[in-house]
């Protein structure tokens, strides 16, 4: 078994993220017309395996406010590179 713990280089992270950007937007218009108001800031903890995938992924923080949304954006993450 190995266990070890890296560095990320930041710029790769935001790269990744902006190429979510379309995923991310989708799952706010998908509740749309359920919730009067979508909006806030999300703050997630992702732990990377070693081929670049998301091996698991948790909002760590969300003024977000909706359950649906907040799923869907977790998943989003979860299915990256």
């Amino acid at each position: 078994m190995k266990s070890e713990l890296g560095d990320v280089d930041p710029d790769a992270v935001r790269r990744a993220f902006r190429a979510l950007d379309d995923k991310f937007m989708e799952c706010a218009k998908g509740e749309i017309d359920r919730v009067e108001v979508l909006a806030g800031s999300v703050k997630f903890f992702v732990r990377i395996s070693e081929d670049g995938s998301a091996k698991w992924a948790y909002l760590e923080e969300s003024e977000v406010g909706d359950r649906t949304v907040e799923k869907c954006l977790v998943q989003t993450v979860r299915g990256a590179q």
